[in-house]
């Protein structure tokens, strides 16, 4: 009843779903509308929703994830197997920025011999990074959260991946990240995690 109750809530306050799934005990999905990363920064009330969950008893649970889709519009397959490349080689760090302690359901992707091979071999619903979408790509490495800038340090993530990645030639790291993240007054919640993980490399002129 508590379960429904809530979900019936958020939904008329909210551009939200809420939905059944099986591998949530004890509560539901929430689904939000398609949005620009903008309207999830700025117009929805994040913060508000998050706070009326915890009042009815509800907060979050280690094995359930926060996923992100991103759309593929103007995304070529050479840049998100840039995606795919960088969530292969900073698997572990991904994992601790996204407080994720179970795997089951975002493992880390492989690398065969081309780009394109990449993307496909992370068409899998399990994957931290799923490329199975036909219109859009699935960040799966984070777990679910009621700390506002935590979950606002995941979407400028995802939406600073996939700007960077966008026609470079080359493997990017954390390094790239940040210092495109610094340059966007909207990324500040993602630059303060990076800071206080310490995933830029000092040698980096950018990073500091």
């Amino acid at each position: 009843e508590d379960n429904n109750n809530l979900a019936k809530s958020l939904t008329e306050d909210y551009d939200v779903i809420c939905m059944y799934d099986g591998s949530v005990n004890d509560g539901f999905e929430v689904i939000t509308d398609a949005m620009t990363f903008l309207y999830h920064k700025h117009k929805f009330d994040w913060g508000s929703l998050i706070n009326e969950a915890a009042d009815e008893g509800f907060s979050p649970d280690r094995s359930v994830g926060l996923h992100v889709h991103v759309s593929r519009t103007d995304m070529e397959t050479k840049d998100i197997a840039r995606i795919v490349e960088f969530v292969y080689h900073n698997y572990d760090s991904l994992m601790v920025f996204g407080n994720r302690s179970c795997t089951d359901f975002c493992e880390k992707p492989c690398l065969q011999s081309t780009p394109e091979d990449w993307v496909s071999t992370a068409r899998d619903h399990y994957c931290a990074i799923n490329t199975k979408p036909s219109k859009d790509i699935e960040f799966r490495f984070a777990n679910s959260t009621d700390n506002v800038h935590h979950l606002y340090a995941v979407l400028e993530f995802c939406d600073a991946i996939t700007e960077v990645c966008k026609g470079i030639d080359r493997q990017i790291s954390w390094n790239d990240i940040y210092e495109f993240s610094k340059k966007n007054e909207n990324h500040e919640s993602l630059c303060n995690e990076i800071d206080s993980l310490g995933f830029c490399e000092v040698k980096d002129p950018a990073c500091h």
